[in-house]
């Protein structure tokens, strides 16, 4: 993984992981494949893949919306976070139950 190796040398490295509704949801493997490699603690994210440009169009429909997006950026976020043992507990808003679970048309 030239991944692994770059942070072995020292270099900064993010991981940015862009998804739409054609991966979205082998997300949580690609977390388990972070830290088997011992990447869990490099700044990981997601990038939400949209539909630009005319040219783009003709993937419009399998690009998530706003709402879709952010939803799975929580989950994400408090799934890696607590997989990787960066965090003991999951963040919430004082009087707002955790986000569990998205559902994408």
């Amino acid at each position: 993984m030239n991944t692994k190796h770059l942070k072995e040398e020292g270099l900064n490295v993010n991981i940015r992981i862009n998804v739409d509704r054609t991966n979205f949801s082998e997300v949580h493997d690609l977390v388990d494949i972070l830290i088997h490699n011992g990447l869990q603690d490099l700044p990981t994210g997601l990038g939400h893949v949209t539909a630009y440009t005319e040219v783009c169009s003709s993937v419009a429909e399998s690009c998530l919306d706003m709402e879709e997006y952010a939803a799975l950026t929580m989950i994400f976020k408090s799934f890696y976070m607590t997989k990787a043992c960066l965090l003991t507990f999951i963040p919430t808003i004082q009087g707002s139950k955790p986000i569990t679970a998205v559902q994408i048309p």
